[in-house]
Parts: structure tokens; C-alpha cells; sequence
């Protein structure tokens, strides 16, 4: 889950069966047939460790997977709204959803590319 000019909204990896990867949600729907989703089957394989990265820069929001560009986003952030079960209480931070499957998460990183950032929060 990200959070966007005020907007909170999910990066699928994998969603809708495993078939899609993209952002979500669009006007309180859901969108696997938006310009920015990507439609793979499988989107992922059972059992194999992935590196997933999402750059979040002013005007865009680009995905890589094992460092291979997936979906980028350029507009469209003043239209998502959170799926009722997927909001954050605190809209600074970042979250992770796992929706009828299990992930195995090794390591979470927030890395700053530029700029001078504040940090929030650390446990």
C-alpha cells in the first residue's frame, strides 16, 4: 500500500488470481483493465523469491520486479480511493496486504533517492 499526493491506494502483485499487476483502486472499483496494469498468468510462481521495487517520485510511481520494469503510473493519483478492507489509520505510513494467500516478506526497505525526507517512525 502507498500512499500519494494524500491518496491511499494498493500496488497488486499478483492480484486477481495471480494474473495481474497494477494499482488499485480507481473510483471505488477495481480496474485490471486500467492503461498501467499489466496482465501475466502466472504473475508469479509458487515457492520463488522475488525482489519487488516501487519508486514513488513527484509526478509518478514505477514497479520493477527482480529489476524489470513492471507498470509505471504517471496521472490518475487524485482517483484512487483505499479498498474498505485495505486502509491505513495513519496515512504516512506503508502497508502490506495479503488478500486470500500467504507471502512470505524477507526484508522491507524505504530508501530516499533525493531530497531531504523526514523519518517517521522506527521499531
Amino acid at each position: 500500500m502507498i500512499v500519494k499526493q494524500g491518496r491511499c491506494f494498493q500496488y497488486m502483485i499478483g492480484g486477481m488470481g495471480n494474473s495481474v499487476f497494477g494499482f488499485a483502486k480507481f473510483h471505488d472499483n477495481w480496474r485490471p483493465e486500467h492503461p498501467s496494469s499489466v496482465r501475466r498468468h502466472p504473475a508469479l510462481i509458487l515457492q520463488r523469491r522475488y525482489t519487488s521495487e516501487v519508486q514513488v517520485r513527484r509526478n509518478s510511481i514505477r514497479t520493477l520486479l527482480d529489476g524489470q520494469p513492471v507498470t509505471e503510473l504517471t496521472r490518475d493519483f487524485d482517483r484512487f480511493t483505499p479498498a474498505t478492507e485495505a486502509r491505513i489509520s495513519d496515512g504516512t505510513m506503508l502497508g502490506v496486504l495479503a488478500h486470500n494467500c500467504v507471502v512470505v516478506v524477507h526484508s522491507a526497505v524505504v530508501r530516499e533517492v533525493e531530497g531531504k525526507g523526514t523519518l517517521l517512525r522506527m521499531k
